[in-house]
């Protein structure tokens, strides 16, 4: 078992988003044998429980104006400094604003500080300038370690930096022990002749997203008059009244449920017969992962989901931006949807490889390897 004590998490917000809900399920497995801090900028937070940790604000809400902007910043550089001065460890998302005065307190304190890494960085660079990309791009390079949440995301990091960096690793993204639970059933539904066809999309509802491809691929098949059909779109977002626009301009009203930001997303993906991700960028996927634990036929674009579904294995992969073969994919599963609950009943049978035992020992492996290093 591990020496260390104390772990810093610096994070932007507690908003609803997949990162989001990925740390706060590890730190839950973590406060058992580690005293944990999470530094949070903004005092934004959209999740009904949280572990019972040390959660720090920086600020008490999200002050808007130039001066209280710059004093926000201040109090977070300052709250960064006086954590990491107590800390073992320090693990920061990769997005840049947090990264120079942790990447500088970690090194005047001597702290071994990680990088976790959540996005694709070559497709989706989380800086506004090239000073920024530059300074980005530095800290990466000399962190004591990245840690990626795929082999995509690696890949991703390379091509950003242009090279590969010895100090980076892939440790994916672990399961709440919630998607094992015994409410989580195999998928009794069929696709049966007269029957409405449930085709849900989970995910905050951001440009990246590419909600606007399921919403076309929607109209299309309308259009067919083959089946009666329905979209159910599980999320909120800056995103929403472009969403609300496409759906009106043509004519969705009736074929498309907007759910809203909802805290008990598995009893959609249960009700509904296809899970679908039409992402132009994601480093993992953990609806995919949600959309294996029901059982449901998976059908997602190139990404980092990819290696879940074990390059098709256990769903359907479809080219970025290709609304054709969306279409041609949903019409194939609900044509042969035996096969296709067959692929999801082996996908799910596959996700003890992201249990949480099972991802759990590799950041205790890892930090077993810092105490070794420190000696």
């Amino acid at each position: 078992m591990s020496k260390i004590k104390k772990i810093l998490f610096i994070w932007p917000t507690l908003s609803k988003g997949g990162a989001e809900k990925v740390m706060l399920d590890l730190v839950s497995q973590l406060q058992i044998n580690y005293e944990i801090t999470i530094l949070v900028k903004f005092h934004i937070c959209e999740f009904s429980s949280l572990p019972k940790v040390n959660l720090v604000y920086s600020d008490k809400k999200r002050y808007n104006g130039v001066i209280n902007k710059i004093l926000n910043r201040v109090f977070f550089y300052i709250s960064i400094f006086r954590l990491v001065r107590c800390t073992d460890i320090v693990i920061s998302k990769e997005v840049i604003f947090g990264l120079i005065p942790s990447f500088i307190a970690s090194k005047l304190f001597k702290k071994y500080f990680i990088v976790w890494n959540h996005s694709n960085l070559d497709v989706y660079p989380v800086v506004r300038n090239n000073l920024e990309r530059k300074l980005h791009k530095f800290i990466l390079a000399n962190v004591d370690r990245v840690i990626n949440v795929s082999k995509y995301a690696e890949a991703s990091l390379f091509d950003y930096i242009g090279h590969k960096l010895d100090h980076s690793l892939v440790i994916y993204n672990h399961i709440s022990e919630t998607v094992f639970s015994e409410q989580i059933k195999q998928s009794s539904m069929k696709c049966s002749n007269g029957e409405t066809v449930k085709i849900i999309i989970v995910g905050r509802l951001s440009k990246e997203k590419n909600f606007e491809l399921a919403l076309l691929a929607l109209n299309d098949l309308v259009k067919l008059h083959l089946l009666d059909i329905k979209l159910i779109i599980c999320g909120e977002g800056e995103q929403r009244s472009s969403i609300e626009a496409i759906v009106k301009q043509n004519n969705l009203e009736d074929y498309v449920i907007l759910t809203g930001l909802v805290h008990n997303v598995i009893d959609y993906i249960q009700d509904s017969h296809i899970l679908i991700s039409t992402s132009n960028t994601e480093s993992f996927g953990m609806t995919v992962i949600e959309g294996l634990a029901c059982s449901k036929p998976v059908i997602i674009t190139n990404t980092g989901a990819v290696e879940i579904l074990d390059n098709g294995k256990y769903g359907y992969i479809i080219n970025i931006n290709d609304k054709s073969e969306l279409i041609n994919k949903i019409l194939e599963v609900i044509n042969n949807y035996d096969i296709a609950l067959e692929k999801a009943r082996l996908g799910y049978l596959s996700l003890s490889r992201f249990s949480g035992s099972a991802i759990i020992r590799q950041w205790d492996n890892l930090f077993d390897e810092i105490i070794f290093a420190s000696k």
